[in-house]
């Protein structure tokens, strides 16, 4: 569920309006313990979710596939995220230092 999450986030965070991993058994046994007085058993609860879903059949309009196999790290030159260089590049030069923002990567509250 955590990589889902991540997948979905990760999507928002690069302009997408919503990111969706077709629901299943391993997402309805993670949120149980907060939908369990909604649903009879474990199984209608999927029976409902599996709406949420595409039909087999769907067709899609397009499809993109991506190998990121030999993708290295990538870090923003400067503030703005379409700004993006490979870490390898950056190596040895300093950054202009006006403010500092730490922030946490997607999925960083798993420490």
């Amino acid at each position: 569920m955590e990589a889902r999450m991540t997948l979905c986030n990760m999507a928002v965070e690069a302009g997408a309006t919503s990111g969706i991993c077709a629901p299943d058994a391993t997402t309805v046994a993670y949120l149980w313990e907060f939908i369990k007085d909604e649903f009879a058993t474990k199984q209608a609860a999927l029976e409902t979710y599996r709406a949420f879903a595409a039909d087999p059949d769907a067709a899609y309009e397009m499809v993109i596939e991506h190998r990121v196999d030999d993708l290295t790290p990538q870090t923003t030159d400067g503030f703005r995220p379409d700004n993006v260089k490979p870490v390898d590049r950056m190596a040895g030069t300093p950054p202009p230092i006006r403010s500092i923002s730490v922030h946490a990567p997607t999925a960083a509250s798993k420490t």
